[in-house]
């Protein structure tokens, strides 16, 4: 059996790693089921999209408090309350289930929306607690094996899905969300177990216990627009998500437009991409790679341009492959970023910096999915696969036209300082 890879023998890195590995699992499917479970409660394109914006506007509202609570309180606890939440809810969310298998949608809204707010509170302290619990000359091969590990547990939770549940649902659907909802909570059960091991989490540097949260925001941004690099990652991080965000509307559209619209063949899309995505996090951690802007550039642009061809696949292998192909694209795109920001600002600062990154990319997300529905019925699959793939990769061109973002180099970690040898304790002396 092999070792295993080095920055795993990190107890603390180890305990957050294994928590979050397992409740990815149930990640994978809420979100997909959401959507799918509304799809076929309507058969409405339209809610499908109203259901994705439900999903990402906590992000909206939530994360401005969500950085100010990482960078003023104990991220270890944001994490274990945010995880405990998520148990209550889907808890509540199988209590109904059992009564009603096929939930009003606003119920189904409601879960939907407070799943996401806890989220939004678990991310920045999670982001942020990473540079703290592995040294910085390590940080690159955590965000490799965390990216990794972001995509393989989900993918085995859709290679689940696509077979036991999607064989569920096909046996028997009023169980199909119950069984999905209950799996769920027990994997955040499961990460709230291995994050109460962790110890405390405390942001570094000197900061007012009393500020007002305002003021709190007033300085994380004041920290971010005076670092030019940041303000480009988060610009150009706004945009793509305009193009991206109705993916997964456009997505189980073409599902069921051309592949028979099983939940077993839309797991298996997604499988595919994180099929890709594991190998090429894992590889990551082992290159030095340095260009940051660059490979955030290159990156996104061949994504773009495999989303626009996804158009002209509409037989099972070739919609298969062009999925496997962009997971295996897109770490070098977001892992030497990620790092980048992590090494570039201090501790002090990084939840509000995490959540405004991860504000900033949501803002037009809302929006984007919400009317998803009716461009799509307006100007048809091929077109909005066309138009989401040039748009991303047009975008990402965008980057080349700002000279320090393109130059934009992961820096090289500080020398770790040996202590000084201790001094040698002088003779007794032998004389009487």
């Amino acid at each position: 059996m092999s070792r295993p890879p080095h920055v795993l023998k990190i107890a603390e890195f180890r305990r957050l790693w294994a928590g979050q590995a397992i409740s990815l699992l149930g990640d994978a499917l809420y979100f997909l089921i959401f959507l799918f479970m509304v799809g076929k409660l309507t058969g409405d394109p339209r809610m499908v999209g109203y259901v994705g914006a439900v999903q990402a506007l906590p992000f909206l509202i939530f994360s401005p408090f969500a950085g100010v609570a990482a960078d003023k309180f104990d991220r270890r606890r944001i994490m274990l309350f945010a995880d405990l939440a998520s148990v209550a809810i889907l808890c509540l969310m199988a209590g109904f289930l059992v009564y009603s298998p096929k939930p009003p949608l606003e119920v189904v809204f409601f879960c939907a929306f407070a799943l996401s707010a806890v989220n939004a509170y678990f991310l920045p302290a999670k982001a942020a607690s990473v540079p703290r619990l592995v040294p910085e000359d390590r940080l690159i091969e955590a965000n490799s094996i965390s990216a990794a590990t972001d995509n393989l547990m989900p993918m085995i939770g859709l290679g689940f899905s696509g077979s036991v549940l999607g064989g569920l649902y096909t046996a028997y659907p009023d169980l199909f969300f119950l069984v999905a909802v209950l799996f769920n909570a027990l994997t955040f059960l499961w990460s709230a177990a291995c994050i109460a091991r962790l110890p405390a989490i405390e942001p570094s540097g000197e900061r007012a216990k009393g500020t007002h949260v305002l003021a709190d925001l007033k300085e994380g941004l004041g920290f971010i627009g005076k670092h030019h690099v940041l303000k480009v990652v988060l610009g150009l991080s706004l945009m793509m998500n305009l193009f991206i965000s109705p993916f997964m509307v456009v997505h189980i559209a073409a599902n069921d437009a051309w592949f028979g619209g099983q939940y077993a063949s839309l797991a298996w899309f997604e499988f595919a991409f994180m099929a890709g995505m594991v190998p090429a996090s894992l590889a990551i951690g082992h290159f030095r790679i340095r260009h940051a802007g660059q490979g955030f550039i290159w990156g996104s642009v061949v994504i773009g341009a495999l989303v626009a061809l996804l158009g002209f696949a509409r037989t099972f292998w070739p919609y298969l492959g062009l999925n496997l192909i962009a997971g295996l694209v897109l770490p070098f795109a977001i892992i030497p970023i990620n790092t980048y920001m992590q090494l570039v600002v201090p501790d002090a600062f990084r939840g509000r910096v995490n959540s405004a990154s991860m504000m900033l990319s949501q803002c037009v997300r809302p929006l984007a999915i919400g009317v998803s529905g009716i461009v799509l019925a307006s100007v048809g699959l091929v077109n909005m696969f066309l138009v989401m793939g040039i748009g991303m990769g047009l975008v990402a061109l965008a980057g080349l036209l700002d000279g320090p973002f393109r130059r934009a180099m992961i820096p090289k970690p500080a020398p770790v300082k040996e202590p000084p040898p201790p001094e040698e304790a002088p003779l007794a002396s032998t004389s009487a």
